[in-house]
């Protein structure tokens, strides 16, 4: 055999083997001289070694290209190094050549040298080459079975290991202990338990002596497939563990939330002298994550701190996330100030802390830091701080991120770009986000989803939904993400229908609506007061198959809640029971509310004593139900007890017990209440005075409603458009056409007059004070005008014995295109009964139905028996009453009992007495009327025994009563005061 020259040359660089011819070519050239000697096989396979080792493949494969075309033969060791090499250094290039020039010397027959290429072309990737060369060889051992296998297990080919698995089966083969593991990663990420377990049989069966890594693997798989309690047994049987055995364990009660087990596991180990690594330290810190507990993640810090593994960076950022999600940056900066060393993710996860826990200056302050610092913000830092900037609003910073993206070329990459646009939309700079979007020449789903989130988040709905039509012109077609985007922005703009109809058209565009599109519709059709449409569409998501979280589930208590729909909100609690949810605190808190909105406090309550966590909203919920029903004393011991147990009353507590007890009359004690707050150092909000003042205006109570209204200015408060809506009942029950002005005053000042709802309370306000000039003034200055108002004015005109005026306005409002409603009818009838328009009036009545579509209720018969009774047609109301599809109550009775008394009508009045007292037989003014009655008659004896049963039966007259207005107070006077 020819002998190789070896060269040493006097630098840096280890000798290296070459060619006679190589050699000659060098000495002819401008280079360094070379030394050179003789040297045989072994050293070659030593060099070449040494090549693999510093990484130098390149010069490897030269050297190797250069003996096979010298016509030397290399042996197999060498080839087997090389392709070792090629797999750890994922050098697919040269691993390709070097597999050619096995296959040109015939190197690559053998089945050991098979599976060195396979391990290579899996470890480099390329499974379609190790593919290649597996089904090239027809005779197949273990090994080779095992280095295609794991090859798919590594790249993530799970299903295909499996597969191949299944075929080696076949074939008779059977698995070790080095196969299993890579066999049971597949089952683990594929959710496959079935086929985990009948894996798990054969290795019990095949009696071979089960090593650490099958058992590891075995315990991950079950852990994957949320099968814990099986994965404790695997561990618990085993033989010999080690700390990847305990990590592992530790993981699998981690990922599947059992983050206390895990820590007990973790004491456990620790007491039988295993110690934990670094791993086990961060899947320990990822359970503190998940549970969000900082009692946990300090213990993991303190043993951190005393086994010396600060230094490591991994465990720092570990830390740092881990205090960070907790809510706690000041003990996650500290962290990251004690770190000796920082990588990327130790800048990144620091300042993203800070922007998720509000704390954006001192984000944007760590960005300048790390600049000074000489590091350079990599394309993950830059999107990190414009994330900050879009979160804080901060436009300035974000341009000057922008500009540091351009000058480092960062601004190409399409994650920069969408976080760009994201930004700019969040600076409410769409126009800039929009230049952004158009320099970008391939716009993937990513870029149009946040442009179109970008103008929904800015209420611009038409821009948005023109760039969802344009996606498909544009070949990009729309996801979920994009669909759910526009589906909020119609629901956020109140299009109710339109959200939809676009609803329905997800399953035509092969788009299935996710747990994010059922619950934003549900929270639209709940937002607007469509509590069917709510309970339908939940109904509808459950058959689908579609899992509920705990937003949809609290939205659907909550309307249940709020509808007063007791049967359908016990059926969704059972549900919660069964799918699991019932520990968690958000949907705790919505059964809680839903209970006390249904009046049912004992299975409130009961809710409320079994939740295993309770936080403030919990607290808020149970004290705000009682407050609500009535129950002040048991709301002031809870409210009393939550202070013992540590949490303070925030506002929202305070305002629950005040409007708890100003609706349910207890004026007195709410205004304790705000005494109360004043000493705890609570300053009283607008949401403290606007509840105590509609209390007060809802029990009747209009001059202390006035009185807080003005209090409160002159404690410094500006009654928003929620204080003035529960002030203006107050006005309506005390008539005072001052006060009325002096609030009207203030609408106008501070430009409520524009919502259509204000301007409806004032109309009516201005009408039952007789200043119909004002009322309409108020009409005609509205820019928009509803059925309300239109029925306001009709009824104030109607109210104030202008009746012509009252049925004109009736005309204009058809003509107007405004459809009147039942409302609107009863006024239409009192006008007609003011000017004595008596078939006018049934004529209005028969085209309500007709016309309309609106069936006649109680109050509106009672309207056409009062208009028939007034005009004396006494028989023709009575005939009326006997023929309605109603069963006539007290007011329909009394309005012809009126009449009787008017017209003189003795007979019919003592028939139509008779029904009164059966159906009112404590009201006093029905015997009242009566004994009127008889004595217009001059039947006297009959008044006294009318008299007479009165005394009997222990009922008293209302006495009359009257009002004056002065200077802006109005006085009230009752009979006999004196």
């Amino acid at each position: 055999m020819q002998p190789f020259f070896r060269l040493s040359h006097h630098c840096k660089h280890k000798p290296t083997f070459v060619s006679p011819t190589t050699c000659e070519k060098l000495q002819n050239s401008d280079k360094p001289k070379w030394e050179f000697r003789l040297t045989g096989h072994s050293a070659m396979h030593s060099q070449v070694m040494t090549l693999c080792k510093e990484g130098r493949l390149n010069e490897a494969v030269r050297i190797l290209h250069d003996v096979n075309q010298r016509g030397f033969t290399v042996d197999s060791e060498t080839y087997v190094c090389l392709l070792q090499a090629c797999g750890d250094a994922k050098a697919l290039k040269e691993g390709k050549q070097i597999h050619s020039q096995m296959s040109a010397s015939g190197k690559d027959g053998n089945v050991f040298i098979k599976t060195k290429l396979v391990n290579m072309y899996s470890k480099c990737g390329s499974l379609e080459d190790a593919r290649q060369v597996f089904d090239k060889r027809h005779e197949r051992n273990l090994f080779l079975w095992t280095a295609m296998i794991g090859g798919y297990a590594r790249q993530g080919h799970y299903e295909e290991a499996l597969m191949l698995y299944s075929q080696m089966q076949r074939t008779g083969m059977r698995a070790d202990n080095f196969i299993f593991p890579c066999v049971l990663k597949a089952c683990g990420h594929l959710l496959a338990l079935s086929l985990g377990r009948e894996i798990h049989s054969c290795i019990i069966k095949s009696r071979v002596e089960v090593a650490a890594c099958v058992g590891n693997a075995l315990i991950d798989m079950y852990g994957k497939c949320v099968s814990v309690e099986d994965a404790c047994l695997v561990f618990d049987k085993m033989s010999q563990r080690d700390v990847v055995s305990w990590n592992t364990v530790i993981a699998g009660c981690v990922q599947n939330g059992l983050g206390y087990e895990g820590f007990k596991l973790f004491h456990h180990m620790q007491s039988l002298r295993m110690k934990p690594n670094s791993i086990t330290v961060a899947i320990l810190l990822q359970a503190c994550l998940y549970m969000e507990s900082k009692k946990q993640g300090k213990e993991i810090h303190n043993y951190v701190i005393r086994n010396g593994l600060e230094i490591d960076v991994y465990i720092g950022n570990a830390l740092i996330e881990m205090y960070s999600n907790c809510g706690d940056v000041n003990h996650a900066r500290q962290v990251f100030d004690k770190m000796l060393e920082r990588d990327e993710f130790s800048w990144n996860v620091m300042i993203t802390g800070y922007s998720h826990q509000g704390y954006y200056n001192d984000a944007l302050k760590l960005i300048h830091v790390m600049k000074a610092e000489g590091m350079k913000p990599n394309s993950t830092a830059v999107v990190g701080g414009l994330t900050v900037c879009a979160q804080s609003a901060a436009l300035e910073e974000g341009k000057e991120i922008h500009t540091y993206a351009i000058r480092s070329s960062l601004d190409s990459e399409d994650f920069v770009r969408n976080a760009l646009i994201d930004m700019y939309a969040k600076c409410r700079r769409m126009d800039y986000a929009y230049k952004v979007f158009k320099q970008i020449p391939q716009r993937d789903i990513v870029s149009w989803n946040a442009l179109i989130a970008g103008y929904v988040q800015n209420k611009s709905l038409d821009e948005a939904l023109k760039l969802f039509y344009q996606m498909p012109l544009a070949g990009v077609k729309q996801n979920i993400i994009t669909w759910n985007t526009v589906l909020t922005g119609c629901i956020q703009d109140g299009l109710v229908e339109e959200a939809a109809k676009l609803f329905e058209q997800l399953h035509f565009a092969g788009v299935k609506p996710n747990t994010i599109s059922w619950t934003v519709m549900i929270a639209g059709c709940a937002k607007n007061g469509h509590a069917n449409k709510t309970f339908e569409l939940f109904r509808a998501m459950q058959l689908e198959g579609v899992k509920s979280d705990a937003v949809t589930i609290s939205i659907v208590l909550r309307t249940c809640g709020h509808f007063g729909a007791l049967q359908l909100g016990k059926e969704i609690h059972g549900y919660i029971i069964k799918i699991g949810f019932h520990s968690h605190i958000f949907v705790g808190n919505a059964v809680v509310d839903m209970y006390a909105k249904c009046e049912r406090m004992e299975e409130s309550r009961s809710m409320f004593d079994r939740m295993p966590q309770k936080d403030i909203a919990s607290w808020n919920s149970i004290i705000a139900g009682y407050a609500q029903n009535g129950l002040g004393n048991e709301a002031l011991k809870l409210f009393q007890e939550m202070q013992l147990v540590g949490i303070k009353p925030t506002m929202v507590t305070w305002n629950a017990m005040i409007s708890g007890y100003s609706r349910n009359g207890l004026g007195d004690d709410g205004l304790k209440l705000l005494y109360q707050m004043h000493l705890a150092g609570e300053k009283p909000d607008l949401i403290s005075w606007s509840a105590m003042i509609a209390g007060h205006s809802k029990n009747g109570q209009a001059n202390d409603a006035v009185n807080l209204f003005r209090r409160m200015q002159l404690a410094g408060m500006k009654p928003d458009i929620v204080t003035i809506m529960s002030i203006l009942p107050a006005c309506v029950q005390l008539a005072c056409l001052e006060q009325v002005k002096e609030i009207h005053d203030y609408i106008f000042r501070h430009g409520f007059e524009s919502y259509i709802f204000v301007g409806n309370a004032l109309l009516n306000l201005y009408a039952k004070c007789g200043s119909i000039e004002n009322a309409h003034r108020v009409f005609d200055k509205m820019p928009q005008k509803d059925v309300a108002s239109w029925t306001a004015i009709i009824g104030g005109y109607a109210a104030n014995g202008q009746s012509e005026n009252a049925l004109k306005l009736f005309y204009q409002m058809q003509q107007a295109g405004v459809r009147p409603d039942h409302v609107t009818f009863i006024g239409v009838f009192s006008a007609c009964r003011h000017a004595g328009l008596v078939d006018e009036g049934c004529q209005y009545f028969d085209c309500m139905s007709k016309d309309f579509g609106i069936k006649p209720s109680m109050e509106h018969y009672a309207c056409i028996v009062d208009l028939l009774g007034r005009a004396g047609r006494l028989q023709e109301a009575h005939d009326f009453i006997y023929k309605m599809p109603l069963q006539p109550n007290a007011s329909v009775w009394g309005s012809l009992l009126g009449a009787c008394k008017l017209y003189g009508n003795t007979e019919l009045g003592q028939i139509v007495a008779e029904r009164l007292f059966e159906l009112e037989p404590k009201n006093s003014g029905n015997y009242v009327l009566l004994s009127n009655i008889y004595a217009g008659a001059g039947r006297w004896d009959d008044v006294l025994n009318v008299r007479d049963v009165i005394k009997l039966d222990g009922l008293t007259k209302r006495p009359g009563c009257s009002w004056v207005e002065v200077n802006k107070r109005v006085q009230t006077f009752v009979a006999n005061d004196k």
